[in-house]
């Protein structure tokens, strides 16, 4: 019955503040952005802040309601249609909201791993706020005193974590006896539900320089698997080679 009839044709808006209230636009400066990161980010505070009452911390909870009423300062209806002048304003108080948000979260962080039993000199904390166990990805930034010569890295059971270079750093004085002062790697690890583990640094002595040149220059073929509790995606030199369901264990993408 409808294919037979001439429907009318609408060129203009039905309701631009009702059907543009959420709208991406603007980009990466738009406050539908920064809505939905500030939320994501003031919810990982709240669990970070539990997380750390369960391991006998003292928990500050009093920052949160003047977060959240931050928060609705640029979460109003139809904002996405100020005019320039006021939109900027609006976001510049958006980011400055971010940035108290963030700065909580890494206190908070600071806090939990200031709680965890010291192994190493150079030790992490990986903290997983989710309900199930994860295997992800961890970025690290390596510097010791004795430098990055043979470097292995450990979780806190003790078993060795496959890892692969991003970036190396010889700092300001070249001596003979080392091969980097710094350098940034990406580990693979499982962190329980709602817990941590600790990421340890050892230097075995041994020369690292050949294993970080193939690394960063692409040939050496490093497989890693992230299981984020939904998914579960093998990755080689940065590319999703297969993508499995892990509910019924479906492959979507190989």
């Amino acid at each position: 019955a409808i294919e037979k009839k001439e429907l009318p044709v609408w060129k203009e808006p039905l309701d631009p503040c009702e059907l543009a209230y959420n709208p991406p636009l603007r980009a990466d400066r738009s406050l539908w952005r920064k809505r939905t990161e500030g939320e994501r980010l003031l919810v990982l505070l709240e669990k970070l802040l539990v997380q750390l009452e369960t391991l006998g911390g003292k928990a500050d909870y009093s920052p949160l309601p003047a977060l959240w009423r931050r928060m609705m300062e640029f979460s109003g209806h139809a904002m996405q249609w100020l005019i320039r002048q006021d939109y900027k304003a609006v976001v510049e108080r958006a980011d400055a909201a971010l940035v108290l948000i963030r700065e909580q979260i890494e206190k908070v962080g600071d806090q939990i791993a200031a709680l965890v039993e010291r192994q190493a000199m150079v030790q992490y904390v990986a903290i997983n706020p989710c309900a199930f166990a994860r295997t992800e990805n961890v970025t690290l930034h390596v510097a010791s005193p004795y430098h990055v010569n043979g470097l292995r890295l450990r979780d806190a059971s003790g078993q060795e974590l496959p890892y692969q270079f991003t970036q190396i750093y010889n700092g300001d004085k070249a001596y003979e006896t080392r091969d980097y002062n710094e350098v940034e790697v990406t580990c693979n690890g499982t962190v329980p539900a709602f817990g941590y583990t600790s990421i340890t640094a050892e230097f075995d002595g041994n020369s690292i320089r050949q294993k970080a040149k193939d690394q960063l220059a692409g040939q050496t073929a490093q497989c890693f698997t992230i299981d984020n509790g939904v998914y579960i995606a093998e990755i080689i030199q940065g590319v999703i080679r297969k993508l499995i369901k892990k509910q019924d264990q479906t492959i979507l993408y190989q």
